[in-house]
């Protein structure tokens, strides 16, 4: 459980660092996709997305985003399963109120929908 919570912290200080510069050098990624809650992504959801899951798809059995329609795949032998919104209130970001990431972790029972 410590590896997924620092794996977690790391992500998150990551998003932090990105969002700190953000209106210097902004997002390769736009956005514009819809996710799964009917919301259009901003381009710093994609990037949170993919810092999330480049930090958890090895410590964890499987992943489940907002900004995901399917359930990611995670190694297999881990026993942690996690859902997350890897930047909540990203509509914030043009007028500068908070943001965050909301997430939790279960136990992963195999052969069971994560």
């Amino acid at each position: 459980l410590s590896e997924v919570l620092c794996a977690v912290a790391d992500a998150t200080r990551e998003i932090s660092e990105r969002l700190a510069v953000l209106p210097i050098v902004g997002t390769a990624d736009s956005g514009g996709a819809v996710n799964v809650q009917g919301e259009t992504q901003a381009g710093m959801d994609v990037v949170s997305n993919r810092i999330f899951i480049s930090k958890l798809a090895s410590r964890v059995a499987a992943i489940a985003s907002e900004e995901e329609n399917v359930i990611i795949q995670g190694m297999d032998g881990r026993q942690y399963e996690i859902a997350f919104d890897p930047l909540d209130g990203s509509s914030n970001l043009d007028s500068g109120l908070p943001t965050g990431s909301i997430f939790g972790i279960a136990p992963y029972k195999q052969g069971q929908q994560p």
